[in-house]
């Protein structure tokens, strides 16, 4: 009886997980729809309604496999701090490096991170922060995107 009810709890976590991705992948296609297209790239930057960075990375994933491009997304996780994902598509590292931009953007969420050039991450302390680290995100991005275009190199400066 117990084995049968673990195996049930296990299906159904199962079913859960698949509909919460269903649910990402939904949410995440709206937002793409949303990206800018700054020197060529097509940028994202936004809040969205996840619990986790699990669920944060999955979006940026799925963004880079839909479409050449560079993407920050942040959320407010379950224990009231903030996360953040940047993710740079392959053909774009050269103008953007992920791990530069989680790094030049975590002060405005009062927090820190890191990572490679095509994906990176952060959290931060103060949820009230959130919308101020975005626009420092997107700031960082568009001077970088712009800088870049006319010298054809990257650098590294810091933002907000």
């Amino acid at each position: 009886r117990l084995s049968q009810l673990l195996d049930q709890q296990r299906a159904l976590e199962k079913e859960i997980a698949a509909l919460q991705e269903d649910q990402l992948r939904q949410q995440g296609g709206d937002l793409l729809g949303q990206a800018e297209e700054i020197a060529g790239v097509k940028l994202l930057v936004s809040q969205v309604a996840v619990d986790n960075i699990n669920g944060l990375k999955s979006m940026v994933d799925d963004f880079k496999g839909k479409s050449d491009g560079a993407y920050f997304l942040a959320t407010q996780t379950e224990d009231g701090k903030t996360a953040f994902v940047a993710g740079v598509s392959p053909k774009l590292h050269n103008k953007v490096k992920a791990g530069d931009w989680i790094k030049a953007s975590s002060a405005a969420f009062a927090g820190r991170g890191g990572g490679k050039p095509h994906m990176a991450q952060g959290g931060g302390t103060d949820p009230a922060l959130l919308s101020a680290g975005l626009e420092c995100g997107k700031q960082w991005a568009l001077e970088e995107l712009r800088s870049n275009a006319q010298t054809g190199g990257t650098s590294i400066h810091l933002c907000c």
